[in-house]
């Protein structure tokens, strides 16, 4: 798996702005995020990228 999430959470400090998220992509397979402001977008991102060290999962 390219890229893949199993209960992932994490966020700033102790605040978790992304909880329990779970999915794959596959290569060849797209992933769109899209959301409104605020919502998680960016941070989830960081926490795929290892920019955020994730409060839990992988």
């Amino acid at each position: 798996m390219p890229i893949e999430a199993k209960k992932l959470a994490g966020g700033y400090g102790s605040t978790a702005i992304i909880q329990d998220i779970n999915f794959a992509v596959k290569t060849g397979e797209w992933l769109s995020l899209i959301g409104a402001n605020g919502s998680g977008k960016s941070t989830l991102l960081k926490l795929l990228c290892r920019i955020l060290q994730p409060q839990r999962g992988t």
